[in-house]
């Protein structure tokens, strides 16, 4: 399994308070996962899963991860995000919207830890919840070209210092 982290989640940790963002910005470094590059394409996505009511407005961040994993044509993502990502409604729905537009479903899981799924953390979900929150409002009204540029600026940084590989798309698998 090859895994991939994405833009956004940079921007997410960025804003993380305590040794939580060293540590996972590190493991990331350490493990070489490549950060994939937020795109128009992943952000308008997102923007159809907040019209079609699948994922709050001021949540948007949530959908953008689903998007981006759609438009990579990745198998999953993994979440701790119980209120929006890892969701009944939210695997359906978007796996619907994916097919309409011409996109395949991505499975959705919680992390598994020793075989039973982790439980609903509030104190990460509620840290969680506070930075996406913020990035919303700093974003709220920006085109989702503006939204990219937006997300390359903030991160930039970061990407550097941990000396990342950002990649635009995931390469195609070959068929055999």
């Amino acid at each position: 399994m090859k895994l991939y982290t994405s833009r956004p989640v940079i921007e997410e940790l960025e804003k993380t308070k305590g040794d939580k963002r060293e540590k996972m910005l590190g493991l990331i470094s350490t493990r070489e996962i490549p950060v994939l590059e937020t795109s128009v394409e992943a952000e308008k996505l997102a923007d159809i899963y907040v019209a079609e009511n699948v994922i709050p407005v001021n949540y948007r961040t949530d959908g953008l991860h689903i998007a981006i994993a759609a438009v990579n044509d990745l198998d999953m993502i993994i979440s701790m995000n119980f209120q929006h990502i890892v969701k009944r409604k939210t695997i359906k729905m978007t796996a619907a919207i994916n097919s309409v537009n011409g996109y395949r479903a991505v499975e959705i899981y919680s992390p598994m830890v020793g075989g039973a799924e982790m439980k609903n953390n509030n104190a990460i979900e509620q840290d969680i919840n506070r930075i996406r929150l913020e990035i919303y409002e700093e974003t709220k009204g920006m085109t989702p070209e503006q939204r990219v540029e937006h997300t390359r600026k903030a991160t930039d940084e970061t990407i550097k210092k941990y000396g990342f590989k950002v990649i635009e798309r995931v390469p195609h698998k070959k068929s055999l």
